[in-house]
Parts: structure tokens; C-alpha cells; sequence
């Protein structure tokens, strides 16, 4: 019995291959997004964990030390905590160095977190100046802004004279920290202090979603009604109406973000 092959099919239609590559197209952008969503999720809880370790470390460090990281507590552990870098700056970096003081309360790794390839997991390296090198820390501390009024720092310098036995008194605004504030993620150039009325928000690394670490060691994500993201800009957003982490003035109601300035992490 002999069998027909004109009716098979050799292949195939152009029409028929289109279909199936939109078909799977759609099942590949379906699957992606899902994976990237939950990727982004595991990113997010990992920042917030680190973020809640370094809140633990400087409750501890506060409680040891009578005060947050600040120039005040950068001058007395500067014999204890100098050689992993300096202690007092323009960058986060700085001041969080100064939880290295104490041993064993947290690790370069706590202060990573997975926003962008400008940052980077420490690599335990912490001697010789070695301790939160720029793109090993991504959160941003919070300060007081520098107290023209407030008792300075006296640093004496020895005379031109030898003979003389004055000094020459240099000094300098105090910067202090009230409350251990800290954001992620934030817009920034890596080295300069932002006013905090000015701080701005970044939406991109988190999906329209950010981290602070309030003044009572929590952590709170900002998102939903919290956020307003800027409609010419969806990678910027500011705190909704109403919703600023700052502390607010006991007389008017109205947040105090015009004292405090925001310390970026160093790139």
C-alpha cells in the first residue's frame, strides 16, 4: 500500500512562526517580570535587614559612648578607631566608621545593599585606613547641622615661636548627631552634605520604594501615600504631604528638616 506525501506539510507557515515567536514572546516578558519582581523583593529585605544591624550597632554605640556618631565622638576614639580611616567628614562613611570601635558589633557587609553598581559588598578589610573605602556603605546618615554656637573644637598648634609659651587656638563649628537617621536609597553625587528640605529621593534601585531608619530603631519602608514621585521624573521622589521622618517642632507642628543635613554614602 503505497502512501500520498503531496498533502504533508514540509513546514511551517511565515504567518504560523510569527505567531509562535509572539506567543513566546509574551510567556518570556510574563516570566521575567515575575523572576524580576522577586529578585527586587529579596534585595529590598536584604537592605532592610542591614539597615536594622546598624541600627542596633548604634544604639549600642550611643549607649557606650553618650552620643551618636558625631565630631564629638570622632575626637575621643580617633586613638581607638583612627587607623580604619578618618572618623569625621562629608560622606556617611565617615561617621559610620566610628562603629568599628568596638569589635565584633557589625561588619562591612551590613552596609550593603544591592541599588546599583556604584556599591559593592565590603570585603572584611578594615585596617590601614581600609574600613567603608568608597561603594562598600549605601546608606546615607543624618545629622544636625554644624552649631556656630555650640562649644568647638579646640585645637591646639604649637607656636611659631619656640621660645613663646602661647598656643594658637583654631576653632570650628561643632556637627553633632540627635537622632541615628538614615536613608536608603537617596539622590546624590557621593560627596557633598545635602540640606535635608532638599533631600530627594531615589525611586529607580527599589521600584518607587525606600528605607529610613528612625530615631527609635525601626525600620520604615517609604512607599505608597509616603512617597510623591515626581510626574517629569519617575526616578525622583520627595515625602508626601505631611509624612517627613524628620522630628517636628513642638511648637508648630511643622518638620525640622531644614536643621539636619543628609551625609551620602562615598562613591
Amino acid at each position: 500500500m503505497k502512501t500520498s506525501l503531496k498533502h504533508i506539510k514540509k513546514g511551517f507557515t511565515l504567518v504560523e512562526l510569527l505567531v509562535v515567536i509572539a506567543i513566546m514572546g509574551a510567556l518570556g516578558a510574563v516570566g521575567y517580570g515575575a523572576i524580576l519582581a522577586f529578585m527586587n523583593s529579596g534585595d529590598k529585605q536584604a537592605a532592610e535587614t542591614n539597615m536594622s544591624n546598624i541600627g542596633k550597632a548604634l544604639t549600642q554605640f550611643s549607649k557606650d559612648n553618650k552620643a551618636f556618631p558625631c565630631d564629638t565622638t570622632a575626637d575621643k576614639l580617633q586613638d581607638k578607631a583612627g587607623a580604619f580611616g578618618e572618623l569625621q567628614g562629608d560622606t556617611a562613611n565617615c561617621y559610620l566608621r566610628q562603629l568599628f570601635a568596638k569589635k565584633d558589633v557589625v561588619e562591612e557587609k551590613n552596609f550593603f545593599a544591592k541599588i546599583g553598581e556604584a556599591y559593592s559588598e565590603g570585603d572584611g578589610n578594615i585596617a590601614n585606613g581600609a574600613c567603608l573605602e568608597p561603594g562598600e556603605n549605601a546608606f546615607a546618615y543624618v545629622m544636625l547641622k554644624a552649631d556656630e554656637s555650640a562649644t568647638p573644637k579646640s585645637k591646639a598648634k604649637p607656636a611659631k615661636n619656640k621660645k613663646a609659651a602661647a598656643v594658637e587656638i583654631t576653632k570650628r563649628p561643632v556637627r553633632e548627631a540627635s537622632a541615628p537617621l538614615m536613608f536608603c536609597c537617596i539622590k546624590h553625587d557621593g560627596a557633598t552634605p545635602i540640606p535635608g528640605e532638599e533631600l530627594l529621593l531615589d525611586m529607580d534601585p527599589f521600584n518607587e520604594f525606600a528605607l529610613v531608619l528612625k530615631a527609635n530603631g525601626s525600620v520604615e519602608k517609604l512607599e505608597g501615600d509616603k512617597i510623591t514621585v515626581d510626574p517629569n521624573d519617575e526616578s525622583v521622589g520627595t515625602f508626601a504631604e505631611g509624612k517627613t521622618p524628620f522630628p517636628k517642632s513642638r511648637s508648630t507642628g511643622e518638620s525640622k528638616a531644614a536643621d539636619y543635613i543628609i551625609l551620602p554614602p562615598a562613591l
